[in-house]
């Protein structure tokens, strides 16, 4: 009888570590991720911020053109934190994307406030830009199983 409530012991704590792993990281953890996926998402702009602005440079793009690719960099790096932070367990994620969209917004009125003096012109209400960093934030939230049905992580 002993040996076997030892061994039902035993599959009890096999059965809460792998219930415990498959719940992801805990509610502290989430801000570490979120804060991770935010720096990842700045870093990735920088970078292809500079990275456009070599090839602008050496192509002689018109300056449209120029301008499209801007706008994709305002895309891509939101997509790319939200698939971030898919990594994280935690209920609502497209709120917690277009919280991210709208962080790196804030990050692009203050570099535009430190570079030019003036955030942006609120004459024109210019709505693009931050619709573009908080759906691209939501959109890179969704989560893709492709037809698989299993609930646990983004893929």
């Amino acid at each position: 009888m002993k040996e076997f409530l030892k061994g039902v012991w035993v599959e009890n704590q096999i059965e809460e570590k792998k219930e415990q792993k498959s719940r992801g990281p805990g509610k502290g953890a989430f801000g570490f991720l979120f804060s991770g996926a935010f720096l990842a998402a700045v870093l990735a702009a920088a970078g292809l911020l500079f990275w456009w602005a070599w090839v602008s440079f050496r192509m002689r793009y018109s300056a449209e053109f120029i301008r499209v690719g801007l706008i994709c960099l305002y895309i891509f790096p939101c997509m790319l934190g939200g698939r971030l932070l898919c990594l994280g367990q935690h209920s609502f994620l497209p709120l917690w994307g277009a919280v991210l969209g709208c962080f790196f917004y804030g990050l692009l009125c203050l570099c535009s406030l430190l570079v030019k003096g003036e955030a942006y012109s609120y004459d024109s209400l210019e709505w693009t830009t931050p619709l573009l960093c908080i759906l691209s934030g939501i959109a890179g939230t969704i989560r893709t199983h492709g037809g698989r049905k299993e609930k646990k992580r983004c893929k």
